[in-house]
């Protein structure tokens, strides 16, 4: 009887940490989108200091101002969901109810990374103080740019700590059986790398909108669609793309794609222009953020993949048999 009240404690604390999980994960895509729109509507230097908003007073809640505050408070609340997620891991961990131990330093790791860009960004706007009248143009000394580029691309890398934290606290991932699937994980690595190579190309072209960002980013897009072509190939050819934890990823992942692209044509042609860039909020300044997010998407997908490529859905009888009320939870 206690083994059974103890069991149904555990699979109470794995659910409520799953779903702090997910909330941290969805709190991530928002900020991409939201610090998307400052770089969309040019607003990097709209608020001149850090970390406090303003030295004096607040001022209207408009044009650059409501991006770039916004994306301090959206980024705020992830840091603080974060921290919360980090703290019911780690109490449940005193309780003997946490998940496994990398699971456990991965969700500390998360908070410590969230915290970190969280100082670059900081940075980014202290040292624009100190070129008010060429920040966020196309003079704008490289210092900058190579700072809010770094910034973009540990955005990116949170989003794959928390992804992976989102697969490994499901309640019945204990209780998955093990499995090694070579040729899959190293496809999965490949298209990660690739899409983490197209996104920093993302970044130099917003920030520059040179010839040769545009030809590195086009480049950069065909790299990335093969690996990924190639990575959803080889879910559908392998036994285990009955698995719906491999199969639906994979599938999501060419909804993407389309999607991107469609983004992608749309803000080549009838949106960037650095000339054109402002705070005043419109359809246009959204679809660049709204790319960038798709790309936070595949990250995410992938990243799926590849943690799901370690370990399979686990079978009725042993999560049942292991823990009773797991397999409830995560219908």
């Amino acid at each position: 009887m206690t083994n059974s009240a103890d069991m149904h404690s555990q699979g109470t604390t794995l659910r409520r940490i799953h779903r702090w999980s997910f909330a941290v994960l969805l709190a991530t895509l928002l900020l991409l989108f939201a610090g998307g729109q400052v770089t969309s509507t040019d607003s990097g230097d709209a608020v001149d200091s850090w970390p406090l908003p303003l030295r004096v007073e607040m001022p209207a809640f408009t044009g650059g101002v409501l991006w770039e505050l916004g994306h301090r408070q959206v980024a705020g609340f992830t840091g603080i969901l974060t921290g919360i997620f980090a703290f019911l891991v780690w109490r449940a961990a005193r309780r003997g109810q946490g998940p496994e131990a990398w699971v456990r330093r991965l969700a500390y790791f998360a908070f410590v990374l969230v915290l970190a860009q969280a100082a670059l960004g900081g940075v980014r706007v202290l040292v624009g103080m100190q070129y008010p009248a060429i920040a966020s143009t196309p003079e704008e000394p490289f210092i900058i740019r190579a700072i809010a580029m770094t910034h973009a691309l540990v955005a990116q890398s949170f989003l794959v700590v928390v992804t992976t934290l989102f697969v490994a606290t499901k309640p019945a991932w204990a209780a998955a059986p093990k499995r090694d699937i070579p040729a899959l994980r190293g496809a999965a690595k490949a298209a990660l790398a690739a899409l983490i190579l197209q996104i920093a190309f993302g970044a130099w072209l917003r920030h520059t909108m040179s010839g040769l960002g545009i030809v590195l980013h086009g480049l950069g897009a065909l790299i990335a669609l093969l690996f990924l072509a190639r990575l959803v190939g080889q879910v559908h050819q392998l036994s285990a793309a009955t698995d719906a934890s491999l199969r639906k990823p994979a599938n999501w992942i060419g909804f993407t794609l389309t999607a991107q692209f469609l983004l992608g044509m749309t803000s080549f042609f009838l949106v960037e222009d650095l000339a054109g860039r402002g705070p005043t909020f419109n359809f246009r300044a959204a679809i660049p953020s709204l790319h960038l997010v798709g790309g936070g998407l595949l990250v995410m997908l992938t990243q799926m993949i590849l943690v799901r490529s370690w370990r399979g859905e686990p079978a009725a009888d042993a999560a049942t048999a292991a823990m009773p009320v797991l397999e409830q939870a995560r219908a």
